[in-house]
């Protein structure tokens, strides 16, 4: 681990941790992020930048390790959840949070978020609605707050409320061990029902971050949609409440339909049907059930379509699952 400290604010009350794999093509995105979290108003804050892996730009992480507001750590084999909780770990300031190296946190977004957690001295960690830009046109995140603030655990399942750079943990109340065993995938799902499940959470339905989408989004990959299954396995062994987990488990059905079909479009048929079945056992599974005639070897493959069986695809819960999720559980 290559580590540099700066010099800075001993005010601090907030550690900004900020993860990137330091490319050079993410060069402008990561000092538009840093600048976002240098001026917050009236927030001194400590800014904490974690080098995710070997593939950096060696010029752009010597620049960074020359500023004086930086502190960067470098580490050589870390993906993202691992660089969390690197990150948290090295935590000296009464509160944190993380930001991507392409979003950003408004300027007004940690004072906003301070204020509701020591409004609040019995809870955990705060969550905030934000901006999702996507081709220049901000679209607030959360369709539902209504629905985080009253069941938060049970909003989870229909949409993802915890952004990457949209929270604001207290540092006493959430320590390293409930970042440690996140999933490569669905982190900030996971991480969202592992603390509601164990801490106290206030959801605030005020913008503080803009999370800018990116083509390149990770869960469009075929790597995203099996990294899925895992996370929702993972999220499963939380100790959730009947009604949420039945619902992961439908979640889970979507899941194995998915790379059903991404079987089935590489001729995978034995992988294909695999997938099908489960989708099929898990609750709401039975919708997919017409999908079985795609299977079958003598079907037209002229009709092989990617979501042609999805029938909850009009659905507005899916949609906003669909939406927030496809920018926060993005570009490694």
């Amino acid at each position: 681990m290559r580590v540099a400290t700066a010099a800075l604010p001993s005010l601090a009350s907030t550690t900004v941790i900020v993860p990137t794999t330091c490319v050079a093509d993410r060069r402008v995105s990561l000092l538009n992020a840093l600048q976002s979290a240098g001026e917050q108003s009236g927030i001194p804050t400590k800014i904490l930048v974690v080098v995710n892996g070997p593939d950096f730009d060696p010029a752009l992480l010597d620049s960074l390790l020359a500023r004086e507001d930086l502190n960067v750590i470098a580490l050589k084999n870390a993906d993202l959840p691992g660089a969390l909780l690197a990150g948290r770990r090295l935590v000296d300031t009464e509160y944190f949070c993380f930001l991507d190296d392409d979003d950003e946190i408004l300027p007004n977004g940690l004072a906003l978020r301070l204020q509701a957690l020591r409004e609040r001295r019995d809870v955990a960690f705060v969550a905030t609605n934000g901006y999702y830009q996507r081709e220049g046109i901000d679209q607030l995140g959360v369709a539902n707050p209504e629905h985080v603030a009253t069941d938060p655990l049970q909003a989870m399942t229909h949409e993802c409320w915890l952004a990457s750079c949209g929270g604001l943990y207290r540092t006493a109340m959430i320590d390293a061990a409930l970042l440690s065993g996140l999933p490569r995938f669905l982190e900030w799902t996971y991480l969202g029902l592992r603390l509601a499940s164990k801490r106290r959470m206030h959801f605030l339905d005020q913008p503080t971050f803009r999370v800018y989408d990116s083509p390149d989004s990770l869960s469009k990959s075929a790597g995203y949609r099996a990294g899925s299954v895992a996370a929702i396995h993972a999220a499963l062994e939380l100790e959730l409440p009947p009604p949420v987990a039945r619902r992961l488990r439908t979640r889970l059905s979507d899941a194995h339909h998915d790379l059903a079909e991404d079987h089935l479009n590489a001729n995978e048929y034995r992988l294909a049907w695999k997938h099908h079945l489960t989708s099929l056992s898990q609750p709401g599974g039975t919708k997919y059930l017409l999908f079985s005639r795609h299977l079958l070897p003598l079907w037209p493959r002229s009709s092989r379509l990617r979501g042609t069986e999805r029938p909850e695809a009009s659905n507005p819960d899916n949609s906003a699952r669909n939406r927030d999720e496809s920018a926060q559980e993005r570009t490694r």
